[in-house]
């Protein structure tokens, strides 16, 4: 399913930074965001190409069942990986110091994998690792950012937050 010719998924062209159909699409129950590499043509992850080239795009995923099993091929899909905090598209103030130094904000993630290790990337910029407890501290500076969170399998999770300055 890593070719966007397989016939088990089709390709909405839906790009998330350029069309705000693309977040629409997540609502249908047949939709899943995944990245793509920069010709488009096939999944990627930050493991394997840099932040700035991935495209996010809406992939429509048929309901089909593996023979025999009566399990659905999209029930595989569940994500095992999960971020509780920042929310999506939220917004967060991260307190200066009072020795005058920016403060540090902790993310939250929860994976279903009690030995899963995720590793932290915020703005293409790697973060760490952790495993058991995943909790990271960081220091955002004003503005826009991006969250990525990939765990030992691959499966990403994107999320974009917004910290404000003090001002």
């Amino acid at each position: 399913m890593h070719h966007v010719a397989s016939t088990m998924a089709w390709m909405h062209g839906l790009n998330r930074a350029n069309s705000p159909a693309a977040s629409q699409a997540e609502t249908c129950g047949y939709c899943r965001l995944v990245h793509l590499e920069v010709s488009g043509r096939y999944r990627a992850t930050a493991r394997t190409q840099p932040m700035g080239l991935l495209k996010a795009v809406a992939w429509f995923v048929l309901q089909l069942f593996k023979p025999g099993s009566g399990e659905r091929e999209s029930d595989r899909s569940t994500p095992n990986l999960s971020l509780i905090f920042p929310e999506q598209g939220g917004k967060i103030y991260v307190p200066i110091e009072l020795d005058g130094r920016p403060g540090r904000t902790v993310f939250h993630a929860a994976h279903r994998n009690p030995r899963a290790t995720i590793f932290w990337h915020m703005d293409g910029e790697y973060l760490g690792e952790t495993t058991e407890l995943h909790d990271r501290e960081a220091r955002p500076g004003p503005g826009a950012h991006t969250l990525t969170l990939v765990d030992d399998t691959g499966e990403e999770l994107v999320r974009t937050f917004t910290c404000l300055s003090e001002k």
